[in-house]
C-alpha cells in the first residue's frame, strides 16, 4: 500500500498532521514566504488555536543577504506573521559568503542562526514545510550519489539538522495542495528564483519529477520507499549496535579492538555498519566517511590472511590474525595545550570527556613526548598498547607539572576522566 498523499481536503485536519507535537508548547516555524512555509504557518496557527493545551509559536525568517529582495521578503514575512498575531524574529546572515557550495553553506548558515535564536526563546522544536516532492529530489539525489538506506530513508517526520530539532508536517502532501490556504488568505507568495535555477543539482531533479511520474515513479512510491528504507536501516542499525558491543571492547587510551573471526562471520551489511562504528569510536567522528571507503576496507581485510595498516579520515586500522585494530592518527590530535579551571569540563578531541575537580587548573596536551617507560611509570601499571595510542591520548598535569592522568588513567581520584568515543558509533 502506497504512503498516503494528501489532498486539498486532508489539509483541513490540521489535528491529524499535527498531532505528533501533543507533547510541544514551544514551537518554531522556518519561513521563507514561499507558498510551502507560508502554509505551513497558516496550517499550523489554526492547529494552535484548536489544541488542547497553550502553543506558543514563533516564525523564524532568514535574510541570507545573496539577492537584493532579500530584505523586504523577510519584511513580507514578519508582517503576515504579525497580522497573525504571531511573534516573528528577523535573522541575517553576515560575513562573507563562498564562491562555491553557496546552497549548503546558506542551509548550515540558516539554521545555525536559526538555532541560536531558539535557544533565546525557550522553543523546542523547529517546523518546516519540506513536502513530498522535496522527498522525493531528496531520495534521487542521494540515490545518484550512491547513498546506502541510511542516505536513501531520505527525510522522517522528525530529524536533527545542525543540532536543531526539526518537525515536518507536510511530508505527505503534495505541494499543489499548498496553494489552497495561501490563496484562502489573500497572500501572494514569494517565487524564489533559485527554486527555477537549473545551476542547483535539486532543481534538476524537480524538473525530472513529472518525467518519473508519469513513469510510475510518482511523490506516492518515493514516500513509500524511503519509509521502507528507514524502516529497514533502523532494524539493521540496531543489530550492527548490538554486534558491536558483543565484539568489539575499548580500554582507557581510546583503542577499539574488534574480534576478527566473529567480525568475518557477521552478514556483509553488519560489517559495513560495525567498521563504520569502530573508525568513528576510534577516530572521534572528526570526519563523516563515505560508505565507499568503508566497504572498500571491508573488502580489503575480507582475505583471513591480510595484515594490512591502513588509515582512513584521521583514524589507524591494523589487520592482526585474531583482531581488528583502530586508533586515532597521533599526527591528526591538536597540539593546542588546553586549560581547564576547577569544576570544568571538555570534551578533548571528540574522544575523552573530562571534568576537573576542585583542586586547581589542569593543563590538557596530546602524549605525543610521552614514552612508554614514563607512562608505565607514572600510571604504576602496564600499558599494552602501541605507542601511537599513547602519544593520541590526553595527558593532564597540574599547575606544578605533574602528571595525574593519561588517557582516561586517573591518578587524582578528583578528576573524571572518560572515553566516549564509542558513543560516537
Amino acid at each position: 500500500m502506497l504512503t498516503p498523499i494528501h489532498r486539498d481536503e486532508d489539509l483541513l485536519d490540521v489535528a491529524a498532521l499535527f498531532a505528533p507535537l501533543a507533547d510541544y508548547r514551544h514551537v518554531g516555524i522556518a519561513v521563507s514566504g514561499g507558498p510551502d512555509s507560508l502554509a505551513l504557518m497558516l496550517l499550523a496557527t489554526k492547529w494552535a488555536a484548536q489544541a488542547a493545551a497553550p502553543v506558543r509559536l514563533v516564525v523564524y525568517t532568514v535574510d541570507h543577504g545573496l539577492r537584493p529582495e532579500a530584505a523586504a521578503e523577510t519584511t513580507f514575512v514578519a508582517d503576515i506573521a504579525a497580522k497573525a498575531g504571531l511573534k516573528v524574529r528577523v535573522l541575517r546572515w553576515e560575513g562573507d559568503k563562498p564562491k562555491s557550495g553557496l546552497q549548503a553553506a546558506a542551509r548550515q548558515a540558516r539554521y545555525r542562526l536559526i538555532g541560536s535564536a531558539m535557544a533565546e526563546d525557550g522553543v523546542e522544536v523547529l517546523m518546516t514545510g519540506h513536502h513530498a516532492h522535496d522527498q522525493a529530489e531528496t531520495v534521487l539525489m542521494r540515490l545518484a550519489h550512491g547513498s546506502g538506506l541510511t542516505g536513501l530513508g531520505a527525510m522522517g517526520p522528525f530529524g536533527m539538522v545542525e543540532g536543531v530539532r526539526v518537525f515536518r508536517p507536510l511530508l505527505g502532501v503534495e505541494p499543489r495542495s499548498l496553494h489552497a490556504p495561501v490563496s484562502a488568505a489573500g497572500i501572494s507568495a514569494i517565487a524564489d528564483p533559485s527554486n527555477t535555477n537549473a545551476d542547483f543539482e535539486r532543481v534538476r531533479w524537480r524538473d525530472a519529477l513529472p518525467v518519473l511520474s508519469g513513469l510510475g515513479l510518482d511523490a506516492g512510491r518515493f514516500a513509500l520507499f524511503s519509509k521502507r528504507a528507514r524502516r529497514a536501516d533502523q532494524a539493521l542499525q540496531q543489530m550492527a549496535q548490538e554486534a558491536f558491543s558483543n565484539i568489539g571492547v575499548s580500554d582507557g587510551f581510546g583503542v577499539i579492538r574488534i574480534d576478527r573471526p566473529a567480525f568475518a562471520a557477521l552478514a556483509g551489511e553488519l560489517q559495513v555498519r560495525v567498521m563504520r562504528m569502530a573508525l568513528n569510536a576510534a577516530g572521534g567522528a572528526q570526519k563523516p566517511f563515505g560508505l565507499q571507503q568503508v566497504e572498500a576496507l571491508v573488502d580489503r581485510f575480507a582475505d583471513p590472511q591480510s595484515t594490512a595498516q591502513v588509515t582512513l579520515m584521521g583514524c589507524a586500522i591494523t589487520c592482526a590474525p585474531l583482531e581488528l585494530l583502530f586508533l586515532r592518527e597521533p599526527m591528526r590530535v591538536s597540539q593546542v595545550v588546553q586549560q581547564l579551571g576547577p569544576g570544568e569540563r571538555l570534551r578533548w578531541d571528540r574522544r575523552f570527556d573530562i571534568v576537573n575537580g576542585p583542586a586547581g587548573s589542569i593543563d590538557i596536551r596530546a602524549g605525543a613526548d610521552i614514552t612508554r617507560q614514563q607512562a608505565e611509570t607514572v600510571l604504576g601499571q602496564a600499558v599494552p598498547v602501541p605507542m601511537a595510542a599513547i602519544h593520541a591520548a590526553p595527558v593532564v598535569r597540574r599547575e606544578n607539572g605533574d602528571i595525574v592522568a593519561i588517557g582516561a588513567v586517573a591518578l587524582d581520584h578528583t578528576l573524571n576522566l572518560r572515553f566516549v568515543g564509542a558513543l560516537a558509533g
